[in-house]
């Protein structure tokens, strides 16, 4: 890059500082995806934006030589001068966990960004059908203010505006079935412990996203066995971002009946 374009950095709009706290967010997003969020058709409207951004040293973006060839679209990432923007205006929360975290994203696993930007695309499916959900991603719960949440942390954390509230796991083609079992029975022991009784609300429904109806019945076999009170649902991933009315969470024993978000509930007040 010139050094010479980001001597003096041109002021922001509102729109390209929204970009910038996205990408703190979720740590990574395409222009699709990122043009979805703003509820415009195509990443074009994005892309001058984006262009901008880059250019000014705000943001990166990971574009490999068989990406074409793939399909895949190039994956924006936040830079710590961007970081920097943002907690200066005080539009996020300063968080040293965060900021050690965007040094290394220029370096992570393709797995890990086509992570990243599932999330983010769940997120905006999610909202279309959940008005004034809260949706809290691992960079937003990496800060001491969030100690008493479960470790390692949730993929998300949800809230929504009459109170209910869900944890949420992705479960990756890639990651082996184990993995799904040490979760749930982390859950459960984090239950039983009752380090989340100092929030004073009721203990978060879990929720599983998954990719094939295979691992999903395997999961409810799991679910069955070792759950204990946590009260847990799940999702394909297709379903997710693409239903219509927000009906696709199964509970273990009505495989045939599906739920929104707002139709759930918590062990405890079940």
């Amino acid at each position: 890059m010139n050094t010479s374009t980001t001597k003096y950095r041109l002021p922001l709009n509102n729109n390209q500082t929204q970009v910038l706290e996205l990408l703190y967010k979720f740590r990574f997003g395409s222009s699709d995806i990122i043009a979805r969020y703003f509820g415009k058709p195509s990443g074009a409207f994005v892309f001058k934006r984006m262009k901008i951004l880059e250019e000014q040293g705000y943001i990166a973006k990971r574009y490999e030589g068989n990406y074409r060839i793939q399909g895949k679209p190039a994956a924006f990432y936040l830079l710590p001068v961007g970081a920097r923007k943002i907690q200066e205006d005080k539009r996020v929360e300063e968080s040293t966990t965060r900021v050690k975290a965007i040094y290394k994203d220029k370096s992570v696993s393709e797995q890990f960004i086509q992570e990243c930007m599932d999330i983010f695309s769940i997120y905006i499916a999610m909202r279309s059908h959940n008005s004034g959900l809260k949706f809290f991603t691992k960079a937003d719960l990496s800060h001491d203010d969030y100690d008493y949440f479960p470790q390692p942390l949730p993929d998300a954390y949800m809230r929504l505006t009459n109170g209910q509230q869900y944890f949420m796991q992705m479960h990756q083609p890639h990651q082996p079935f184990f993995v799904v079992s040490r979760t749930i029975m982390r859950y459960a022991s984090y239950f039983e412990n009752g380090e989340w009784d100092d929030t004073g609300t009721d203990f978060p429904v879990l929720l599983f996203i998954v990719d094939s109806s295979s691992v999903q019945k395997r999961i409810h076999r799991l679910i069955r066995k070792q759950a204990g009170e946590v009260r847990i649902y799940t999702a394909l991933k297709d379903d997710v971002l693409n239903s219509a009315d927000g009906r696709i969470w199964h509970g273990i024993d009505e495989l045939d009946d599906v739920y929104t978000l707002e139709q759930l509930q918590s062990s405890e007040a079940a």
